[in-house]
């Protein structure tokens, strides 16, 4: 695998790394005990299509000849305690909400590049799959 040689590859890997982080921080969060059920419910949803969200995006940049990045596993880990830390359910899903709109902020400025179909559709699903885990989260604070 070769080095990132342009700013497509940087994009999608910024996309794919931040996409890694939550998901790791997810799991941590389920693995720790999250305090409602129905925040439970919601994350280990997000975290089964998730995955076979970034495993697309993985493929789309070894195509390109990039190994795809997990991103920060340790950032993953002190943002997940910090999560739990005297947190009640609503107050965790506010965060977990907020955070999936940075990442959505990334995922945006993404999707107004130009991409070709295949790395497009990627992106579009991508997005999809947010949309969806942003409903999930928001419902499972009420």
């Amino acid at each position: 695998m070769s080095l990132i040689r342009d700013d497509d590859e940087a994009c999608l890997m910024e996309v794919h790394a931040r996409g890694a982080e939550l998901l790791e921080r997810y799991r941590e969060l389920l693995e720790d005990g999250v305090p409602s059920p129905a925040l439970a419910d919601a994350l280990a949803r997000v975290v089964s299509d998730r995955r076979a969200c970034l495993e697309q995006l993985a493929e789309r940049l070894r195509s390109r000849g990039v190994m795809p990045s997990t991103g920060d596993p340790d950032r993953a880990w002190v943002e997940a305690s910090a999560d739990l830390f005297g947190a009640n359910s609503a107050a965790l899903a506010e965060r977990l909400v907020a955070a999936e709109g940075r990442w959505r902020e990334t995922l945006d400025a993404a999707l107004d590049q130009a991409w070709n179909d295949a790395d497009a559709a990627v992106l579009e699903r991508l997005s999809e799959h947010m949309d969806d885990c942003l409903e999930r989260l928001k419902a499972a604070s009420r």
